[in-house]
């Protein structure tokens, strides 16, 4: 489905598997996930919470890069195509692992910078320089009432629980992503795959 709308670029916002089986999961979430590294700019990701949590901070990493998934830990990346323009991803914030100075380590000063960070809320960490933050970690609530905003999200994914929203530096984009945390199931709060136009003036990149 997602490839057929033929995205430019994919970006995967992190919490690939979860749980004391993650190990027995990750392949399959490799399989799942490799033919997107066939668009035209490739797969970028970085890593969430509970990535670590389950003790795959190292291992992780290593099976998705083999499959050709470039995860960005700490570190940037030219937008393929778009000069001038640069991914920037950093480990997970709610661990501790991000290091936001050491990701833009070598990103010319004015450059477009896209941050990739798992968990939204750590927008109102960073000081200005991002023109975009995508992120996930909050799954849009996924036990939803209509009409009301999330009963519940996780810590860091509250303050923008999905959508297009604007922080003090820069917006964020919080997808509610395909995954489940506890219940294995949503209400009222559909999967979402992203797609999303990222502009510069007239240029569409």
């Amino acid at each position: 489905m997602m490839l057929a709308q033929k995205p430019d670029i994919v970006f995967l916002t992190g919490d690939f598997v979860s749980g004391r089986h993650a190990d027995r999961w990750i392949d399959s979430c490799v399989e799942a996930l490799a033919p997107l590294t066939a668009v035209p700019g490739g797969a970028y990701g970085v890593l969430g919470n509970h990535d670590w949590w389950c003790g795959g901070r190292r291992w992780i990493p290593r099976k998705l890069e083999a499959a050709g998934v470039h995860i960005l830990k700490n570190a940037s990346a030219p937008f393929p195509g778009v000069p001038g323009c640069h991914i920037v991803g950093v480990d997970d914030p709610l661990c501790g692992g991000a290091q936001p100075e050491r990701a833009v380590r070598g990103v010319p000063p004015g450059d477009i910078k896209i941050l990739l960070a798992h968990e939204p809320d750590y927008a109102d960490q960073l000081g200005p320089g991002f023109a975009l933050q995508i992120s996930g970690h909050s799954h849009g609530g996924q036990i939803r009432v209509p009409g009301l905003p999330p009963i519940q999200t996780p810590v860091m994914g509250r303050r923008y629980p999905e959508g297009l929203q604007q922080a003090k530096n820069h917006r964020v984009y919080t997808s509610r992503g395909i995954g489940t945390i506890g219940p294995p199931y949503r209400l009222f709060c559909p999967p979402e795959v992203t797609i999303l136009k990222i502009t510069s003036g007239s240029e569409t990149a």
